[in-house]
């Protein structure tokens, strides 16, 4: 389920609501004010980033330099251990 930002046009409260698919989020009122019915506005999208199980920075042996000759592991056992 996507969260969207929503502004009050009268005080200029900001909120992010839960929606469930095919909720417009519409006749929402302000919490902060209660007058105001809020509006969806445009928000950037969250991304999360991907790890292929290691800390970030790191080989596969836990160096910090990268290993002479990646991979420098098979069937995740580690060659320089």
């Amino acid at each position: 389920m996507p969260i969207y930002d929503f502004i009050c046009p009268h005080c200029g409260a900001k909120r992010d609501m839960l929606l469930l698919p095919g909720d417009l989020g519409e006749d929402i009122l302000c919490p902060a004010c209660g007058l105001g019915t809020l509006v969806r506005v445009v928000s950037a999208p969250a991304s999360i980033p991907r790890t292929k199980g290691r800390a970030a920075g790191k080989t596969c042996c836990g160096r910090q330099e990268p290993c002479d000759q990646p991979p420098c592991h098979t069937h995740d056992s580690c060659k320089k251990n």
